[in-house]
């Protein structure tokens, strides 16, 4: 297995659960909405935004790890 494929399956797996997770409060947040619950509303906004800012972060991680591990092959 080389280290690009090590990486994209850390990466992968790390995106499936930051999408379940987002998915968990989006549908939290839309209960929130149908109550009227605002400081939940608040509460899953910020979690959500969270979330999305990790995936962005982690684009950036997965970027650097194959550029410092370009060319280096485990096999």
């Amino acid at each position: 297995m080389t280290s690009r494929e090590i990486i994209d399956g850390v990466i992968t797996s790390i995106n499936a659960q930051i999408a379940r997770r987002k998915a968990t409060a989006e549908g939290s947040k839309k209960v929130a909405v149908e109550i009227g619950d605002d400081e939940m509303i608040i509460i899953y906004n910020a979690q959500i935004q969270m979330l999305e800012r990790i995936e962005k972060d982690l684009i950036q991680v997965e970027m650097n790890a194959k550029i410092s591990y370009m060319g280096i092959n485990t096999d």
